[in-house]
């Protein structure tokens, strides 16, 4: 009696874990800090393959549309961050407080969500020697 009960609960869990993500969850990167807590307001920015003579500057709202949210995740189309040249996505990840985090991602390759753990900026505390 105990058997079918099992099978059928392994079956409902490999089905569980295995449902495929919705359009809106693919292609989604996430920021979190070295303790896994998400990051709030970093900004994503593609690395271009063939950056203009004049860089880009983002108003306020590019800046907030390209924000990651409370959950740290960023909810932009990544298609600008795709090279041509090698089908992979290039881009940037900004956060005060934080070294910036430059990733190079395979289209084939870029999972349903990419964690990126952020580092903090970290002050050189070391004395200063007399000269």
């Amino acid at each position: 009696m105990m058997r079918p009960f099992l099978a059928v609960l392994l079956v409902a869990l490999l089905c569980a874990c295995s449902t495929a993500p919705t359009p809106d969850e693919l292609g989604r990167v996430m920021i979190v800090d070295a303790r896994g807590v998400p990051l709030q307001n970093g900004v994503l920015t593609p690395d271009l393959e063939h950056p203009p003579v004049v860089s880009h500057v983002y108003d306020d709202d590019e800046l907030k549309d390209r924000a990651s949210d409370a959950h740290g995740v960023f909810h932009i189309d990544m298609d600008d961050c795709i090279w041509e040249s090698d089908e992979c996505y290039h881009f940037r990840i900004h956060l005060a407080g934080y070294d910036d985090a430059a990733m190079v991602v395979s289209r084939d390759l870029f999972p349903p969500m990419l964690k990126v753990v952020m580092q903090a900026k970290t002050v050189d505390t070391a004395p200063q020697s007399a000269h």
